[in-house]
């Protein structure tokens, strides 16, 4: 039986791959056998289709005056599903990630409504003791809002079992128990959109669960472009994009667009190490006049709950930040189509190595937390002659000093040769910091007893 339904729900998940449908269809069923009037599946992906959306649901229940090319049809509508003679309904608003959506000033009218400029679309979303609004999105900071302060039910990952069941029902052929079902949702770290789009590719092209692991492992080219593929799915809007990257990609352009920060935090962070990524290095980036100038711990706060809202980064206990390695794999294709992979490359280079220390016993414990992400940035390829050849070899000579204090003597030969080379192209043969890397060089030599 159906309990109240006044008032609303609401449905978020991580960055783009959480099964929103799967609660939307359960919510339904629950519904349909209490309400009269079901109203099912506003877009809200932008202002123009959740306009239409409305109009479309205005002319299917016969609302007084649809036919009125002067009327509010959004106002007809709100005010006929809070007449109580109207029966029950429920009405889902879908994929509403964009609060500017609903909160900005809106669009000019168009010519079946009439939203007038400097109204906010929020307004006319009924609100009434006969009727539900089940609400669905990816951003935390919308559901907040448009809830009104009601509990949110939270879509999150699903664990193996959940995966395997997924997987199973779309790959009937499958041994339940096979080790390859469970590898292939360990790989896709029980993102359902993930999953699914595995299973079309698996069956569309004929081949095995372990064919399309081996095109996982090839590369993390590979990988991203495996989550690029387009599939069909029953149900799915046909403008709502049918790739996980693409619907990450279209998150990422809405943040860009919401929070300038927010983006370039999420850009720089795609070159760090995707796990542990300390805040001294994102409070370093924010300061830099390159960036706009200097910003305040306030603004830095605010973008960075943004990109927590939209559930692409979370934060450890300790304050560092994780992002997950999907998330950081797409961000990187997204920076590459808009042209600025390079940009982001240099400034996540030049943010490392100007905070990383040299290696000793006072810094053993900072250089030891910043080291995977030293690693991930010295993987960026500089040209020998240019300012971020200094920023390389700096840190290429602090990370040395590290391993070398650690007794990886090995490792601080390679380091300190390049570091060496780049700074006698750059700076000079008699250059102070090319003289310490050649000193620090030779005394590894001597802990190798050469």
């Amino acid at each position: 039986m159906l309990g109240p339904i006044e008032g609303y729900r609401e449905t978020y998940g991580e960055g783009g791959y959480c099964f929103i449908r799967v609660v939307v269809i359960v919510d339904l069923h629950i519904a349909l056998d209490a309400a009269q009037t079901v109203v099912v599946d506003d877009s809200a992906s932008n202002a123009e289709r959740f306009q239409q959306s409305f109009l479309g649901i205005v002319q299917e229940c016969q609302v007084s005056a649809h036919d009125d090319p002067k009327a509010d049809m959004l106002l007809l509508l709100k005010n006929w599903l809070m007449k109580k003679e109207h029966g029950r309904w429920l009405t889902v608003i879908d994929n509403a990630d964009d609060t500017e959506i609903f909160f900005r000033r809106s669009a000019a009218p168009t010519d079946q409504t009439t939203a007038k400029v400097g109204e906010s679309l929020a307004q006319y979303i009924p609100e009434c003791a006969h009727g539900t609004i089940l609400v669905t999105t990816r951003n935390k900071q919308a559901e907040s809002r448009l809830t009104m302060g009601q509990r949110p039910i939270e879509v999150g990952r699903m664990d193996d079992k959940e995966s395997r069941d997924l997987l199973h029902t779309k790959l009937e052929h499958v041994d339940f128990a096979s080790a390859a079902l469970s590898t292939l949702t360990t790989r896709l770290e029980g993102l359902p959109l993930a999953l699914v789009q595995a299973a079309a590719f698996i069956q569309e092209k004929s081949i095995t669960i372990d064919q399309y692991l081996k095109l996982l492992d090839e590369s993390d080219h590979s990988l991203v472009d495996l989550l690029s593929q387009e599939f069909e799915t029953v149900g799915r809007d046909s403008e709502t994009p049918r790739a996980v990257a693409a619907t990450w990609m279209l998150s990422f352009q809405q943040i860009n667009r919401q929070d300038e920060l927010a983006g370039q935090l999420l850009s720089v962070m795609s070159f760090f190490d995707c796990q542990g990524i300390p805040m001294a290095f994102l409070s370093h980036y924010s300061e830099q006049e390159r960036n706009g100038g200097p910003k305040s711990v306030m603004q830095l706060t605010k973008s960075l709950g943004v990109l927590k809202s939209f559930c692409l980064v979370s934060e450890e206990k300790n304050g560092r930040l994780d992002m997950h390695r999907l998330v950081h794999l797409v961000t990187r294709k997204w920076l590459h189509k808009e042209g600025r992979i390079r940009q982001f490359e240099r400034e996540a280079l030049s943010t490392v190595s100007s905070t990383y220390p040299f290696g000793d016993y006072e810094n053993r414990t900072v250089c030891t937390e910043y080291l995977p992400h030293a690693m991930a940035v010295l993987k960026v390829e500089v040209p020998t002659s240019s300012d971020r050849a200094k920023n390389k070899a700096s840190l290429l000579h602090c990370v040395a000093g590290h391993l070398d204090f650690e007794g990886k003597w090995k490792d601080p030969e390679i380091l300190l040769l390049q570091a060496t080379r780049m700074r006698k192209y750059v700076l000079g043969d008699e250059h102070p910091s090319t003289l310490t890397s050649m000193a620090n060089l030779a005394s590894t030599y001597r802990n190798q007893g050469r």
